[in-house]
Order: structure tokens, then sequence, then C-alpha cells
């Protein structure tokens, strides 16, 4: 009776000793995996650099106060054409930017910014071409871009189109993170100057 005792906890202990060592494998290889996928799509995201997340077409009229020294002031019209492109850097994420799990994957991402303004002076144009006497036509149209390009900008640092860059940002990012082989990932994407 005792042999058969002893065979039963030797064989429970072997048991257990076999549970323990493929959980402890099981651990080991999981993490090992995780790491590996972690340094895959950092990699994969930093090799991107610069990823621009949406471009805004601008189409405005801003009002000109046109000063005169001797001559009445007057307001002039323009129509101001451009285009906003917002982005994020992707070259200085590290291993801290990703939390990744068997099934969830959590980015920390800089938040977008503006990385281009431009103005398209050959679709911008003044609303009425009517010149007023003491006008020079010239610092008129210096005036006009200078006042373009600040209202443009001012326009691009809204709380509106940082909103906007954002949800595009958290569409892009997912799509290549998709693309990159974890589809079946639940995917979370947190801005660093949100935290």
């Amino acid at each position: 009776m005792r042999k058969i005792v002893n065979l039963l906890l030797i064989t429970l202990c072997l048991f257990v000793a076999g549970f323990f060592i493929r959980y402890v494998y099981n651990n080991m290889n999981n993490a090992s995996i995780i790491e590996t996928q972690s340094n895959l799509i950092i990699n994969g995201l930093k090799d991107i650099s610069e990823l621009k997340v949406i471009e805004i077409n601008y189409t405005n009229p801003i009002k000109i106060k046109v000063h005169r020294n001797f001559w009445s002031d007057f307001d002039i019209h323009y129509v101001v054409v451009g285009k906003l492109n917002y982005g994020i850097d992707l070259s200085s994420l590290n291993k801290s930017s990703i939390r990744l799990t068997k099934d969830s994957l959590i980015l920390y991402l800089p938040t977008p910014k503006l990385i281009d303004c431009t103005i398209d002076h050959n679709k911008s144009s003044f609303v009425n071409q009517e010149w007023r006497l003491g006008v020079n036509e010239f610092e008129l149209a210096d005036m006009a871009y200078v006042q373009a390009q600040e209202h443009l900008v001012k326009y691009a640092n809204s709380d509106e189109l940082i909103e906007k860059s954002k949800l595009s940002c958290v569409n892009t990012v997912t799509s290549l993170i998709k693309n990159l082989g974890f589809e079946s990932y639940a995917l979370k994407i947190n801005f660093i100057n949100d935290l």
C-alpha cells in the first residue's frame, strides 16, 4: 500500500512539475514573441519617420484693412486658397511607446502637428478688383499675402483641426498596424501630449 501511495505521489509530483515547466516555457516563449512583435511594430513605424496624416484644402475670404495717409481707409476682401498638412514624427518612438499583450496593443504617439501650411497665390485673389486712388498694387498684394499666411496659421492651430488631425492619425496608424499583421489585436492609440 505504501508503495502505491509513493508511486502516486511521485506521479503527481512529475505531473505538477510537467505543468510547471510547460507554464514557464510558454510564458518565456510568449514574452519573447511579444518583445519581437513590439520591435517589429516600432521599427516598422520608425522607418516611416514623418507620417502625413491629413491634408486639408482651405478656401476662405479675409478682410484686409488698407490704411492710406491722405485718403480714407478702406477694406478689401481677399480669397485665400491653400493647403494644410498635419503629421507626426515617428522617428522618436521607442520601447516605452508601445504596450503589447497577447491580444491588445496600446501605442503612445506624439500629437499631430502642422507640418506644412501653403497658400496657392495663383488661385488666391482679390474679390473686388477696383483699385482705389493712392494704393500701390504691389504693396497691397504683399500685405494680403502676409495677412493671409497669418490667418491660415491661426486657423491651422484651431482645436477643431487638431482634433480632426488626431482622428485621421488614429485611422492611418490603425491601418498601418493592421497591414503589419496585427489585425486581430484590440488597438488603442493615446497621444503623449494629452496624458
